[in-house]
Parts: C-alpha cells; structure tokens; sequence
C-alpha cells in the first residue's frame, strides 16, 4: 500500500483569525505605498522639466540684459523673454555639444578670433545652426536619462515584489499552522470492525 503525503492548512479560531486593527492600517497603508507609487521616470521628468524653465527664465534676463533691444523679437514681453531665454539654452547647449564632439576628435586645437564671417546674417544662421545642434543635444539627453531610469525601474520594481511575496509568505506560516502527516488509505471490506464483528457474530 502506498502512502500519500499531504499538507494541510489549519485555521486558527476565531479569535485568532481576527486581525488587529493597527495591524490591518498598516498592510493597507503598505498596499497604497506600493500601488500609488509614480515611478521614477515621473520624477525624473519633473525635476529636468523645473530645472529647464528656471535656466529659460535666467538666461531670458540676462541675455536682454546684455544685448537690450537687439534681441527683442516679439511684442509681448513674456513670450519675448521666454523665446529669448529658450533660444539661449539652445545654443549653449548646442556649444557645448560642439566642444564636446571637438575634444573627443582631438581639434580642439582652434582660436575663436580665427573664425571670420561675411556678415550679420552669417552669424545669424550659425546661431541657429548651434541652436538647433543645442535642442538635439538637449532632446538625446533627455531620452538617455529616461530610458536608463526605465532600465533601473524594471530592477527595482522585481526587487520589490521578491520582498513583498517573502514577506506575505512569511505572515501566512505566523498566522496558520501547516501540519505534514501521512493519509493511509481506506482499509479493504475485511478489515472493517463492522465487517469483522458481522463475520464473527453472524446474525443467521
């Protein structure tokens, strides 16, 4: 005869059963930590997004006040200051996107004064050249640093879940009893005490 191995569950009373009411707050309060949570690349956005209005809102003071009414390009004075302060982001980033690629070529080995231009409109059409160089720059790091947040985020997150399920589990063996004990099968029809109290006593 084989023998089958089971285990069973064993619910504690009643009273054992009811939880505490601190008890319950705080696995909700876990709950709502651990499904309201906005991610990382939420805040991420967030924090480059501020720190990027604030450089627009700098660079608009000080580039009128280096330039005055030579950079004046709207009528409206907010939407002048924040076209100002934005195309000067640009082209420093874009400048420094510039050096960048330079230093890692090994020319950097040039002189600004050496630079020579036709004109006004020559210069003009370099700015936005390195504006634009500046917005891409700006753009490719952006989209960098999210997808490495993402990549982080997807690590933290099975991290988080591993210890989350090793926590319920370990709750579940505290609050019921496991019991591992063996089954034997149901005795055959001869082995019965009322088939062997019939054979013994016959009623005929």
């Amino acid at each position: 005869m084989h023998h089958s191995r089971k285990r069973i569950y064993i619910r504690p009373p009643a009273e054992q059963q009811a939880q505490p009411e601190e008890e319950q707050d705080d696995m909700e309060e876990e709950e709502e930590e651990f499904t309201d949570d906005e991610g990382p690349a939420a805040r991420y956005l967030g924090i480059r997004v501020g720190i990027f209005v604030a450089i627009v809102i700098l660079l608009g003071f000080m580039t009128q006040w280096l330039f005055g009414a030579e950079v004046r390009f709207l009528s409206n004075v907010f939407l002048n200051h924040i076209t100002v302060g934005t195309l000067s982001a640009f082209v420093l980033a874009g400048g420094w996107a510039i050096l960048q690629a330079l230093w890692s070529l090994n020319l950097c080995g040039f002189h600004p004064h050496s630079w020579s231009f036709d004109g006004k409109d020559a210069a003009m059409i370099l700015l936005v050249i390195v504006a634009v160089i500046g917005a891409l720059y700006l753009l490719y790091q952006l989209i960098r640093g999210l997808y490495e947040v993402a990549q982080a985020g997807q690590q933290v997150a099975s991290a988080t879940i591993y210890v989350r399920n090793k926590e319920m589990r370990k709750r579940v063996v505290e609050r019921y009893r496991v019991l591992n004990y063996c089954i034997s099968p149901e005795p055959e029809y001869s082995e019965r005490p009322e088939a062997k109290a019939a054979i013994e006593n016959p009623a005929w």
